[in-house]
């Protein structure tokens, strides 16, 4: 068993994967204001950004970086597995150990990609506790029940929309918990 801890950080994604047009269509609005489209547009990046962490899976691209530290195993294996957040397609890899505040680059030939997105690393040094990567992460045949639950996200968020706060409008209702759990993928990395 490996032990460690993990601090996630990804960009905000560029656009949205489902388009205004496609929002407006679903929600039925028939009139162009610029600030409903714009309240519309930050609805939709949200839902998405919401649905991505709910399934664990890549829905826009982003680049990743980990900070895994305190790295310990406890089965004598000279090398440790982490599963990587946002399942989608994995470029850009780069690894690093990290010894004393110093990043030392690992070769390519020193881990590789297991599955869809398990990191091995091998032949660790006995020094190595922490570990710096970075990657870039893109979507991968996205079902398309997964539109769905988005749009059924963006329409709580729409439906629901009051004074009392941002932060209360955007939530997951059960309903849409219902229609987003068959893409979900349990958070192994946390």
């Amino acid at each position: 068993m490996t032990y460690y801890s993990i601090d996630v950080d990804k960009t905000q994604a560029a656009g949205t994967h489902l388009t205004n047009a496609q929002v407006d269509n679903y929600l039925k609005v028939e009139f162009d204001v610029t600030a409903e489209n714009t309240l519309i547009d930050n609805m939709t990046k949200a839902a998405e950004e919401q649905a991505e962490e709910f399934c664990n899976l890549c829905i826009n691209e982003h680049d990743v970086t980990l900070r895994i530290t305190d790295v310990e195993t406890d089965n004598g294996t000279d090398y440790v597995q982490f599963n990587l957040p946002y399942r989608g397609t994995i470029s850009s890899l780069v690894v690093n150990s990290v010894y004393q505040g110093t990043n030392t680059l690992i070769a390519s030939t020193g881990y590789y990609i297991k599955g869809k997105n398990t990191l091995v690393i091998l032949d660790l040094n006995s020094v190595d506790t922490d570990y710096l990567i970075t990657y870039t992460v893109t979507p991968s045949n996205l079902p398309i029940g997964l539109d769905v639950a988005i749009y059924k996200l963006i329409g709580d968020f729409y439906t629901n929309r009051t004074n009392e706060g941002i932060a209360q409008v955007f939530r997951i209702s059960e309903g849409t918990r219902a229609v987003l759990s068959p893409f979900q993928d349990v958070k192994s990395w946390i």
